[in-house]
């Protein structure tokens, strides 16, 4: 089965992003005090969480089914991050102590689209909305990224 990918265009626009890198450790402490620590996998991974402030039920609906067709955090899905959601990447910038995070891309250079990764839903509960006036609802998910 082929990898779906995420409807930027049906789901409305997001106006926040919030990126957590997290990195699993595996821990084991011992009786004379101290601990052993060792990297679980090999690497490290992305939360990401975005917020729709005012999603209109259509947009919400196309939400709510594009959750359904992954099997809610069951199945990874493509997701490739607009432009306008986290920013244009500085042309130049820091140089080499930028880090290698996905979102340097060829946008660098004014080529390409915007980084793309293969993500989950983090939860697997039904995504949730909250009345904001009339017929608007703010809405908040998260996607872990898949290593």
């Amino acid at each position: 089965m082929a990898l779906l990918t995420f409807p930027w265009d049906d789901v409305g626009t997001a106006s926040e992003m919030e990126i957590t890198e997290i990195c699993h450790t595996l821990r084991h402490s011992y009786s004379g005090g101290y601990a052993a620590t060792a990297p679980d996998g090999t690497r490290m991974q992305k939360l990401f969480s975005i917020t729709w402030p005012s999603m209109t039920p259509a947009e919400w609906l196309a939400l709510v089914e594009f959750w359904r067709s992954v099997g809610g955090s069951s199945n990874a899905f493509y997701i490739e991050f607009p432009v306008e959601l986290y920013g244009s990447p500085g042309y130049g910038g820091y140089g080499s102590i930028e880090p290698d995070d996905g979102f340097d891309a060829d946008l660098d250079t004014g080529f390409g689209g915007g980084p793309a990764f293969t993500v989950r839903f983090n939860e697997d509960n039904m995504i949730q909305r909250y009345a904001k006036g009339f017929q608007r609802w703010s809405v908040q998910v998260s996607f872990m990224e898949v290593a």
